[in-house]
């Protein structure tokens, strides 16, 4: 085993104790031993998540209690217990009044306002949205709802049994490395042509960048790559794996937005031409906490 892998067996170890075991714990507290064992091994099988077509939900919720609602960051808040035990169960957790005052309000992104302003067109219309970077799902699960008739593609580094969720409409969740170019191109043989795609996922330029360079060929014409979080590199420098790129994010982003040539460790000249070429609009804003961001790139 080299240095490499056995650095990764040492970091997995320690998931394992700091989420399992604890969680295993926690579950005990609740039910019987037999019952733990069996959740854990429906888990590990994906036979127990969350089934979105059978989930209730008030019609009548905007995108921000939505968002709210499955506890994501991209709202106004993002709510976390007070009491874990109480709701160890997720599915009990997300059933919850959004008002009870057991919740901790995390102050949130504030994304909506311009999930609203650029995405109304596509409210009740079939199209496909790629989100790379989904984490255990409760933005695609926020999505889901919003948007009733989209088609969903779910990415992350993480396994398939860490995503909560299942519906009809989400296509395919499937385990991707965005570093690894050989995985990416695979992925892209199957699944391509998105209408929408959200990057989510490494919040480092490299990261932001090298997948922006792989899926935006993939967007279909007017549609949207949207990039969250992307001074999260600029702002905090333990996030900043690539310290000789000259140009921040956000300076990347705006060289878009005018369609300026600039010197790039990551996006060479001839990428910056092509793009400047495909580029129909970019917008970028600021969003409620003072690491918050998000561009939103429409493609001719």
């Amino acid at each position: 085993m080299n240095k490499e892998d056995r650095n990764k067996f040492i970091l997995y170890l320690k998931w394992i104790y700091s989420y399992l075991i604890k969680r295993f714990l926690i579950a005990l507290q609740k039910d019987s031993l037999k019952k733990v064992i069996e959740k854990i091994f429906l888990t590990l099988l994906s036979k127990n998540k969350i089934d979105l077509d059978n989930f209730e939900l008030d019609k009548n919720l905007s995108l921000n209690e939505i968002f709210i609602k499955f506890a994501t960051d991209k709202g106004t808040v993002r709510q976390i217990p007070k009491d874990k035990k109480k709701y160890s169960n997720y599915f009990n957790w997300i059933k919850r009044d959004t008002d009870l005052k057991d919740c901790i309000n995390e102050e949130g992104h504030n994304y909506t306002p311009f999930y609203e302003k650029h995405l109304p067109n596509l409210k009740n219309k079939k199209f496909k949205m790629l989100e790379l970077g989904v984490a255990s799902g409760h933005s695609t699960a926020s999505f889901y709802y919003w948007f009733p008739n989209a088609e969903f593609y779910c990415t992350d580094i993480k396994s398939k049994y860490k995503f909560f969720y299942k519906g009809k409409r989400i296509n395919n969740y499937t385990s991707l490395d965005l570093r690894n170019e050989k995985e990416v191109k695979k992925y892209l043989k199957r699944f391509n042509n998105f209408n929408v795609i959200i990057e989510d996922a490494i919040h480092n330029k490299l990261g932001i960048f090298t997948s922006f360079k792989n899926f935006f060929p993939h967007l279909s014409q007017g549609g949207y790559y949207v990039i969250e979080d992307f001074k999260a590199d600029d702002i905090m420098k333990k996030y900043n794996f690539d310290p000789n790129e000259p140009c921040s994010s956000e300076q990347i982003l705006k060289n878009f937005q005018s369609k300026s040539y600039f010197n790039s460790q990551i996006i060479n000249k001839s990428y910056q031409m092509d793009f400047f070429e495909k580029i129909e609009d970019v917008q970028i804003y600021q969003g409620k906490k003072f690491d918050s961001s998000i561009c939103f790139i429409k493609k001719k």
